[in-house]
């Protein structure tokens, strides 16, 4: 009876372990800040929610694409999510935030000053399934990985998307405006006139980024004369990268701006006396 209580238990814990590790797709984890510069330091954002207890990887080696292998002679992190979760929105920063294990693999975890990887992947190194690659240094995407500098396109990541590549080893993103959904922010997070580059190390890796990737208050379909114009301060509206495009008082006071109107749709971000709502309005109708 002993033995079969203690089956049932370790057969219970391996379907919970199962269960907490949710499935993510490239993307939801994001680099929005790293610096090559002793101490090493990197931030992450997530873009959904991420239950507590999932694990998620983060190498410095290059990644094989003809081998199907990271370069040997490098390391990985874990980072395991709390049990109050990895909220949408939220950043966590290496090494300053509880979670992080180190691990080397016939070799060391450490950025490299002329160039290196950050790989955030799901699996396991030997399998990794891939969320997001940062490439730094001067060297382009390879076929084959022969040094620190170099690594290939994972399969599944998107160039200038979700696999980005920057020639400097120290940079951030700024996060302003507020963005309302994954596509937006991913796109405007491939912009590199969006980023603060530096050869020097970074005072800061994330400012102003927690919390900057918020769901639609309504309903995607949204058209433009349904918004309630009761009790309204101030309208911002923003295009599909998060573009300002234009501020006003009122709903009177938009119509003004008719080259909106030549866009399929826009974000309007609406501060009413008693609160924030973003709306996808659809202006083209």
């Amino acid at each position: 009876m002993k033995s079969f209580l203690i089956y049932l238990s370790i057969t219970w814990m391996g379907l919970f372990s199962a269960f907490a590790q949710n499935r993510l797709e490239p993307g939801d984890i994001v680099v929005i800040g790293y610096t090559a510069r002793d101490p090493d330091q990197f931030t992450l954002l997530a873009l959904k929610d991420i239950d507590p207890g999932n694990i998620i990887y983060i190498s410095d080696a290059g990644y094989d694409s003809t081998l199907r292998q990271f370069r040997p002679g490098e390391g990985y992190l874990s980072y395991t999510v709390p049990a109050t979760g990895w909220n949408k929105g939220q950043t966590i920063t290496y090494p300053s935030d509880p979670g992080f294990v180190r691990t080397g693999v016939q070799g060391f975890w450490g950025l490299s000053m002329v160039g290196d990887q950050l790989s955030i992947f799901q699996g396991s190194y030997a399998s990794p399934e891939f969320l997001f690659l940062l490439h730094t240094g001067e060297t382009d995407w390879q076929t084959r990985v022969l040094d620190n500098q170099t690594t290939s396109l994972p399969q599944g990541l998107i160039p200038n998307r979700t696999a980005l590549h920057w020639r400097f080893t120290n940079g951030y993103f700024q996060c302003r405006p507020e963005w309302t959904s994954k596509e937006m922010f991913l796109e405007a997070l491939s912009d590199s006139t969006r980023w603060v580059f530096s050869s020097q190390r970074l005072s800061t890796l994330h400012p102003s980024c927690q919390n900057t990737v918020l769901q639609l208050t309504r309903s995607p379909h949204t058209h433009f004369s349904s918004l309630e114009n009761d009790s309204i301060e101030r309208i911002q509206v923003v295009d599909e990268v998060g573009n300002v495009l234009c501020s006003a008082s009122s709903i009177e006071e938009v119509w003004r701006y008719s080259y909106l109107f030549h866009k399929k749709y826009c974000i309007f971000i609406v501060y009413y006396r008693w609160g924030i709502q973003r709306f996808k309005i659809y202006t083209d109708s």
